[in-house]
């Protein structure tokens, strides 16, 4: 029933997609009269198709895994790729590099390499479904699903069935409550298994919220990875093995002899920046590429179970 009814409401937001490109394409009149025009990216630059020709043969081969479309400043690649993307049948992600780089240096302008690679992982994961993403820490970021409305519900119903048990909890302890064992006392019967069932689920709830792991803090550099760690004190860390100010795995040597002794994973987005002779030296579990992170067992490897 859900999977059909899924299937109806794409249907639906598709039909209404191509009604409203049809709508758009019909030529129509600016009644505003304004003498000004705006310079924000438009969706009607490539009228031609002779762009949108070019990335979908790109898109649908194979063989390319990178586009590059270059110009000078204010040539219009934003329109290009604006007009594109809505004639465009596929979902697609917007990511920009101007986000989350608060690591530019106030006196050389750059910008670490670090921060570009956790621009874009942040940007790709937030803007997911997180009820889609492996167990980590951006679980918590959910939306409501198909069944959240029965759940409430379920939990409205729990909280009266126990606040009306708690109120008649002298006849319950008496014995009266539950006399005659019969189907004429339904609702009492019934009162004490819904209880029953809701108390046994928030236990559960909260047993398994327990598990995983939890965000501490973040650091940016080796600096104040060193810092936040003893002010912290976590039991586990992620480490990047390149940092502007230092190196990822000297790091992971310090942090792992501390008193409390931390368990650290070494990651970093190039697949041979560390070999098992340096994850041993410096007492890491493990080193696991940035591609393979939301693939990996990083659960498993930071609690140590």
């Amino acid at each position: 029933m859900k999977s059909r009814t899924t299937s109806l409401l794409r249907w639906i937001s598709g039909q209404l997609g191509r009604a409203a490109n049809f709508l758009d394409k019909l030529p129509h009149t600016d009644t505003s009269g304004s003498k000004f025009i705006d310079l924000a990216p438009t969706d009607e630059a490539d009228k031609d198709g002779v762009y949108a020709e070019a990335l979908t043969y790109a898109t649908n081969n194979k063989r390319v895994f990178n586009i590059a479309l270059t110009g000078p400043y204010g040539s219009g690649k934003s329109s290009i790729i604006k007009s594109f993307l809505k004639r465009y049948p596929r979902q697609a992600l917007n990511i920009s590099l101007a986000a989350f780089v608060p690591g530019v240096d106030a006196a050389s302008k750059d910008v670490h390499r670090q921060e570009i690679e956790r621009s874009i992982l942040q940007q790709m994961l937030y803007g997911a479904d997180a009820n889609k993403l492996p167990l980590s820490r951006f679980k918590r970021i959910r939306s409501p699903g198909f069944w959240s409305i029965f759940k409430t519900l379920f939990i409205l119903i729990g909280v009266a069935a126990t606040a009306y048990v708690f109120l008649n909890r002298q006849t319950l302890i008496d014995g009266t409550f539950l006399r005659p064992l019969a189907t004429s006392n339904w609702l009492h019967l019934s009162g004490i298994a819904l209880v029953g069932l809701f108390l046994w689920m928030t236990i559960h709830h909260f047993y398994v919220a327990s598990f995983g792991l939890s965000l501490a803090g973040e650091a940016d550099s080796v600096a104040a990875a060193l810092s936040a760690a003893h002010s912290l004190q976590p039991a586990a860390v992620l480490v990047d093995i390149r940092l502007p100010d230092g190196d990822g795995i000297s790091l992971a040597r310090e942090l792992t002899a501390l008193p409390w002794r931390p368990r650290a994973v070494l990651t970093s987005s190039d697949a041979d920046a560390a070999s098992p002779g340096d994850v041993r030296r410096c007492g890491a579990r493990a080193f696991v590429p940035k591609d393979q992170l939301l693939n990996s067992a990083l659960d498993h490897l930071l609690t140590g179970d």
